[in-house]
Protein backbone atom coordinates (compact mmCIF):
# COMPACT_ATOMS: atom_id res chain seq x y z
CA UNK A 1 0.00 0.00 0.00
CA UNK A 2 1.13 3.31 -0.33
CA UNK A 3 -0.25 6.21 1.36
CA UNK A 4 0.22 9.78 -0.89
CA UNK A 5 1.14 13.03 0.82
CA UNK A 6 -1.23 15.74 2.09
CA UNK A 7 -1.16 18.43 -1.11
CA UNK A 8 -3.69 21.18 0.74
CA UNK A 9 -2.44 21.28 4.42
CA UNK A 10 -0.22 24.65 4.71
CA UNK A 11 2.92 22.50 6.33
CA UNK A 12 2.66 20.50 2.88
CA UNK A 13 5.41 21.22 0.39
CA UNK A 14 3.62 21.66 -3.25
CA UNK A 15 6.52 18.95 -4.89
CA UNK A 16 5.69 15.53 -5.01
CA UNK A 17 8.42 12.96 -4.07
CA UNK A 18 5.95 10.30 -4.50
CA UNK A 19 5.12 10.01 -8.00
CA UNK A 20 8.99 9.24 -9.34
CA UNK A 21 8.88 6.18 -6.32
CA UNK A 22 5.20 4.66 -7.53
CA UNK A 23 6.18 4.93 -10.97
CA UNK A 24 9.19 3.08 -10.19
CA UNK A 25 7.05 0.12 -7.83
CA UNK A 26 4.43 -0.31 -10.20
CA UNK A 27 7.67 -0.91 -13.13
CA UNK A 28 9.17 -3.57 -10.82
CA UNK A 29 6.24 -5.03 -9.16
CA UNK A 30 3.35 -5.26 -11.90
CA UNK A 31 2.70 -8.72 -10.79
CA UNK A 32 1.94 -7.94 -7.04
CA UNK A 33 -1.11 -6.05 -5.79
CA UNK A 34 0.11 -2.39 -5.44
CA UNK A 35 -3.21 0.07 -3.69
CA UNK A 36 -2.64 3.69 -3.92
CA UNK A 37 -4.72 5.49 -1.14
CA UNK A 38 -5.42 9.13 -2.04
CA UNK A 39 -6.50 11.62 -0.27
CA UNK A 40 -8.74 14.04 -2.59
CA UNK A 41 -11.25 13.63 -5.26
CA UNK A 42 -8.82 15.58 -7.61
CA UNK A 43 -5.92 13.92 -6.84
CA UNK A 44 -7.37 10.38 -6.85
CA UNK A 45 -8.85 11.20 -10.60
CA UNK A 46 -5.05 12.32 -11.37
CA UNK A 47 -3.97 9.02 -9.93
CA UNK A 48 -5.95 6.95 -11.62
CA UNK A 49 -5.18 8.29 -14.84
CA UNK A 50 -1.51 8.15 -14.09
CA UNK A 51 -1.24 4.39 -12.54
CA UNK A 52 -4.99 3.40 -12.79
CA UNK A 53 -4.34 -0.19 -14.97
CA UNK A 54 -1.40 -0.72 -12.74
CA UNK A 55 -2.55 -0.14 -9.33
CA UNK A 56 -5.65 -0.21 -7.49
CA UNK A 57 -6.78 3.32 -6.83
CA UNK A 58 -8.95 4.21 -3.54
CA UNK A 59 -10.16 7.11 -1.24
CA UNK A 60 -10.36 7.30 2.21
CA UNK A 61 -13.56 5.36 2.21
CA UNK A 62 -12.30 2.31 3.64
CA UNK A 63 -10.68 1.66 7.27
CA UNK A 64 -7.44 2.48 7.82
CA UNK A 65 -6.76 -0.19 10.48
CA UNK A 66 -8.44 -2.73 8.07
CA UNK A 67 -6.44 -2.01 5.09
CA UNK A 68 -3.29 -1.47 7.31
CA UNK A 69 -3.93 -4.98 8.16
CA UNK A 70 -4.21 -6.10 4.81
CA UNK A 71 -1.15 -4.93 3.86
CA UNK A 72 2.52 -6.75 3.15
CA UNK A 73 4.63 -3.25 3.37
CA UNK A 74 3.49 0.08 3.52
CA UNK A 75 4.81 3.20 1.81
CA UNK A 76 3.86 6.86 3.60
CA UNK A 77 4.66 10.24 3.55
CA UNK A 78 5.63 10.38 7.32
CA UNK A 79 2.42 10.92 9.17
CA UNK A 80 -0.39 8.76 10.74
CA UNK A 81 -0.91 5.78 9.25
CA UNK A 82 3.21 5.37 8.87
CA UNK A 83 2.86 5.56 12.60
CA UNK A 84 -0.13 2.89 12.47
CA UNK A 85 1.50 0.97 10.10
CA UNK A 86 4.77 0.96 11.89
CA UNK A 87 3.18 -0.21 15.15
CA UNK A 88 1.25 -2.54 13.96
CA UNK A 89 3.95 -4.29 12.73
CA UNK A 90 3.80 -3.62 9.17
CA UNK A 91 7.31 -3.22 7.31
CA UNK A 92 7.47 0.64 6.77
CA UNK A 93 9.05 3.08 4.23
CA UNK A 94 8.70 6.68 4.85
CA UNK A 95 9.66 9.22 2.29
CA UNK A 96 9.21 12.15 4.58
CA UNK A 97 7.14 14.37 2.85
CA UNK A 98 5.68 15.52 6.37
CA UNK A 99 8.97 15.94 8.62
CA UNK A 100 8.04 15.25 12.17
CA UNK A 101 8.85 14.08 15.68
CA UNK A 102 7.50 10.89 15.79
CA UNK A 103 8.53 9.80 12.26
CA UNK A 104 11.92 10.31 13.36
CA UNK A 105 11.65 8.29 16.53
CA UNK A 106 10.54 5.47 14.81
CA UNK A 107 13.08 5.59 12.20
CA UNK A 108 15.46 6.19 15.24
CA UNK A 109 14.36 2.79 16.35
CA UNK A 110 14.30 1.08 12.87
CA UNK A 111 10.48 0.22 12.87
CA UNK A 112 10.64 2.92 9.88
CA UNK A 113 13.03 2.87 6.94
CA UNK A 114 13.44 7.00 5.48
CA UNK A 115 14.06 7.32 1.81
CA UNK A 116 13.00 9.03 -1.33
CA UNK A 117 15.07 7.70 -3.87
CA UNK A 118 13.08 5.31 -6.17
CA UNK A 119 15.40 2.65 -7.08
CA UNK A 120 15.80 2.59 -3.05
CA UNK A 121 12.91 1.88 -2.47
CA UNK A 122 12.01 -0.58 -5.05
CA UNK A 123 15.10 -2.07 -3.32
CA UNK A 124 13.85 -2.00 0.32
CA UNK A 125 10.86 -3.76 -0.90
CA UNK A 126 13.07 -6.61 -2.35
CA UNK A 127 14.85 -7.22 1.02
CA UNK A 128 11.06 -6.64 2.60
CA UNK A 129 9.81 -9.46 0.46
CA UNK A 130 12.95 -12.01 0.83
CA UNK A 131 14.40 -11.49 4.53
CA UNK A 132 12.88 -12.72 7.89
CA UNK A 133 10.71 -10.38 9.71
CA UNK A 134 11.20 -11.92 12.71
CA UNK A 135 13.65 -9.63 13.96
CA UNK A 136 11.28 -6.41 13.06
CA UNK A 137 8.85 -7.87 15.03
CA UNK A 138 10.70 -8.21 18.12
CA UNK A 139 11.63 -4.59 17.94
CA UNK A 140 7.65 -3.39 17.37
CA UNK A 141 7.11 -5.25 20.34
CA UNK A 142 9.79 -4.18 22.53
CA UNK A 143 8.75 -0.22 21.30
CA UNK A 144 4.96 -1.23 22.18
CA UNK A 145 5.98 -2.73 25.72
CA UNK A 146 7.88 0.65 26.29
CA UNK A 147 4.61 2.58 25.70
CA UNK A 148 2.37 4.08 28.06
CA UNK A 149 -1.63 3.49 27.52
CA UNK A 150 -3.06 6.58 26.24
CA UNK A 151 -6.41 6.42 28.10
CA UNK A 152 -4.48 5.31 31.48
CA UNK A 153 -3.02 8.39 31.40
CA UNK A 154 -5.71 10.86 29.95
CA UNK A 155 -7.54 9.29 33.32
CA UNK A 156 -4.97 10.00 35.16
CA UNK A 157 -4.79 13.49 34.35
CA UNK A 158 -8.60 14.25 34.13
CA UNK A 159 -9.15 12.82 38.05
CA UNK A 160 -6.55 15.22 39.21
Amino acid sequence: MIRVEEKEASYASKSSKIIPIIKQVVKEYSKENIVILGRYTKQIQNLQKKFGKKAKIVGMIFDGKHLLNNTDIFIGSGGTMTAESALLGIPTISYNAVPNIIESYLVKKFLVKRETNPMKVCNDIKKIFTTSNKEYQKRVKKILDEMEDPIQKLTSVIKQ
